[in-house]
């Protein structure tokens, strides 16, 4: 999974908070699922759709529509500004993964072995699905949850999600978490490579949360206006 990433339509700053809430995404996604939620549809296809972009040309290709990152630029601005009071216990959690995520990402990209083993077996799966022309990600996400077993069990550290013990114990829902969480791993390291750094998580949260709310404001607008053409289109 090593990206050559150039030609990006955002600048290097909104790429990067892009990619922040990409890993935020898959934490909090990973943890809603957890506790027997829903993921939206969008946004676990974004996610997941992500992970077999191993040589994009530029930004998009790896996440062509912001839309399908907005529970994580939502989640991130909401994390900086304090405004998730009654969710302490699942914040905390939420935190736990995504620097449970970078620490992970840390130890394999410093693995050449594990690193081209990674790459491998998702060129694998990538061949399967242009095969099977299947545009399902559900049918995917047991094969990247067995991807992500086979590379990140080799670790000492490993990311223990919590939640309703009869929902984890769904196989479903183990797939679909390990999906996430190598997205996760995923955009952790295309973050990285656009310059991301741990420090700026708290020196430069402000910049952060200013780039989110545009991106929001930005996937608001666009709702609006199809919700205006739909409208018309009725008449």
């Amino acid at each position: 999974m090593t990206h050559s990433v150039t030609d990006f339509q955002p600048s290097n700053i909104e790429q990067r908070t892009l990619a922040l809430a990409a890993v935020c995404q898959s934490a909090y996604l990973s943890q809603s699922i957890a506790l027997g939620k829903k993921a939206p549809a969008l946004a676990y296809q974004t996610s997941l759709s992500s992970i077999l972009v191993m040589n994009p040309e530029k930004f998009t290709d790896i996440y062509p529509d912001v839309a399908g990152l907005k529970p994580g630029l939502e989640y991130l601005t909401l994390m900086y500004k304090g405004a998730r009071s009654a969710q302490q216990k699942t914040d905390f959690m939420v935190m736990r993964y995504i620097m449970g995520l970078m620490q992970i990402t840390n130890k394999v990209s410093q693995n050449s072995e594990l690193m081209n083993n990674l790459r491998n077996q998702l060129e694998q799966i990538q061949r399967q699905r242009v095969l099977s022309s299947s545009n399902d990600w559900d049918s995917s996400a047991s094969r990247f949850a067995q991807l992500y077993q086979d590379i990140f069990g080799q670790l000492k550290y490993r990311i223990l999600i919590h939640g309703s013990s009869s929902v984890l114990s769904q196989t479903e829902v183990a797939n679909n978490i390990r999906s996430l969480l190598l997205a996760g791993v995923r955009a952790t390291l295309l973050w990285r490579q656009l310059g991301g750094k741990q420090w700026q998580l708290l020196l430069t949260r402000g910049k952060i949360v200013d780039h989110c709310e545009k991106f929001l404001n930005q996937i608001r607008q666009k709702s609006n206006v199809r919700s205006i053409h739909s409208s018309n289109d009725s008449h």
